[in-house]
């Protein structure tokens, strides 16, 4: 009799350890989750990126340009930092891979960027920055130099406790201060509040930002000061929402009015469709038009093909990778 006591007793155990093992997966696929994403070179790095070599394809009577037309190349080092990046001219008039334009990127031995120079298509040097930082590798002071004319500044950079970005100053090359922008953080790091003041220290820019249980972004209002007699203050509201793997599915945006009673409909809007892998694969737009996006083997994108509604496809960006072995 007790050994058939204990039996049932364990059999219970089971089945009670079984009951709350379904309920806790119940609760876990409930759970709003924040999605992980990577910055340009954080995924070069993952992937082992060697180059990246973009193509815009036109469409002409219903057909796509099978060849298309260099558009964009960007050269990447071992750590995934992007040392390269050369835009060419798509104009009609244009010889075959003519650059526009073209940028060098410079690291310091811990990977953090150290120049930034940017020349025109006569290579001729038109934007160069420098970078500096504080001896937790947070950015302290960019050094923004413009040779053929106005527009040399000098931005430095403060940090709250958490080494959290809180103010951010603009100098011109005299020394006179520009402006100022001001952060504002939650209990869990997110930016909840921007502040932006001009030359004369008047609040030109507010931005307030609601966020889910998960910390991702649901909605911004954001206010814009002009100081004129005609209007003094235009608003404009955005909001986002995701799925339950903490993808972004739609985004709005309404049109600035005085009342956020009066903003019924949002006048844009972006829905956005995923795989099992998380990848978007599908963005429409005002209900007038989709981009379709392809993925190679590594989950980069390899092409985007634009639709509109009337037209069906109009234009399609590939981009041809090449890896380090």
């Amino acid at each position: 009799m007790r050994s058939k006591f204990i039996f049932f007793v364990f059999n219970l155990a089971i089945v009670i350890l079984i009951s709350c093992d379904s309920k806790l997966k119940e609760e876990k696929i409930s759970v709003q989750k924040k999605k992980v994403t990577f910055s340009e070179n954080q995924k070069a790095f993952r992937t082992r990126i060697k180059s990246i070599t973009e193509y815009y394809h036109a469409v002409s009577y219903g057909k796509v340009d099978s060849i298309g037309i260099k558009s964009k190349y960007k050269l990447y080092d071992t750590f995934g930092n992007k040392v390269l990046e050369i835009n060419y001219s798509n104009s009609k008039k244009s010889k075959k891979d003519e650059i526009y334009s073209k940028k060098e990127f410079i690291y310091n031995c811990k990977n953090n960027l150290k120049e930034r120079i940017e020349m025109d298509s006569n290579n001729k040097i038109v934007i160069h920055e420098y970078y500096f930082y504080n001896d937790l590798g947070l950015l302290k002071e960019l050094d923004h130099q413009n040779p053929i004319g106005k527009g040399s500044n000098n931005v430095y950079y403060k940090y709250n406790s958490n080494n959290l970005l809180s103010e951010k100053t603009q100098y011109d090359n005299d020394g006179k201060f520009q402006h100022k922008e001001v952060f504002e953080y939650d209990s869990l790091n997110n930016v909840k509040k921007f502040k932006k003041f001009d030359s004369n220290s008047r609040l030109i820019k507010s931005e307030n930002y609601n966020y889910d249980k998960a910390s991702n972004l649901t909605k911004k209002e954001e206010y814009n000061f002009a100081y004129r007699s005609d209007r003094e203050i235009t608003i404009y509201i955005y909001t986002y929402k995701y799925d339950i793997e903490g993808n972004l599915i739609e985004e709005c945006e309404y049109l600035p009015k005085y009342f956020y009673a009066e903003r019924k409909t949002p006048s844009f809007f972006i829905k956005n469709k995923y795989n099992d892998n998380g990848e978007k694969i599908e963005s429409e737009m005002n209900n007038q038009g989709i981009i379709k996006f392809i993925y190679d083997k590594k989950s980069n994108l390899i092409e985007n093909i634009n639709y509109i509604n009337v037209q069906g496809i109009v234009s399609s960006e590939k981009y041809y990778i090449e890896y380090y072995e």
